[in-house]
């Protein structure tokens, strides 16, 4: 797999670019928080280097919470193809994690799902329509003011 050097554009050509690309979708770059500039101007231009190939913009929104104002790193990929994967453990997902260079950890969708009461519930379950860069999904639990749910995870490249 070949990695390129790209920089960070304003989220309306980011937007463009998502437009005119057919199967492109709009996903979080990376779990980092970066220090809010003021600006999204102040981000414009920064080179970031081992972008996978699948990659055609990055972009940063601007995010608010308890924490004060930060920035998120964005970005609009294609999927060349589409395939189906069965729910894994975390265990395993962290060992494809491990053995795959450039792999990262990311939520696969924004989704909350009601807790079964067990990961193991959800293990073997078939997703489908899975981009091409998706190595692994697994389950995770988490809590918010409203209780537990299952939050989907994945290891991308």
């Amino acid at each position: 797999m070949s990695n390129k050097t790209l920089a960070v554009t304003t989220k309306e050509k980011a937007y463009a670019i998502l437009r005119s690309i057919p199967g492109a979708c709009r996903l979080p770059y990376c779990t980092g928080r970066y220090t809010w500039r003021g600006s999204e101007q102040a981000f414009v231009g920064q080179a970031i280097e081992s972008v996978s190939e699948a990659v055609k913009a990055i972009y940063v929104e601007h995010r608010s919470d308890d924490g004060g104002p930060y920035a998120e790193m964005m970005c609009i990929t294609v999927n060349k193809s589409q395939q189906t994967l069965q729910v894994t453990t975390r265990s395993n997902a962290s060992a494809i994690l491990r053995q795959t260079p450039g792999a990262r950890r990311f939520p696969y969708c924004t989704g909350k799902y009601s807790w079964s009461g067990t990961a193991k519930d959800y293990i073997g379950q078939p997703i489908e329509n899975v981009g091409d860069n998706v190595k692994a999904i697994y389950v995770e639990r988490r809590t918010d003011a409203h209780g537990p749910y299952a939050k989907m995870m994945c290891i991308t490249v």
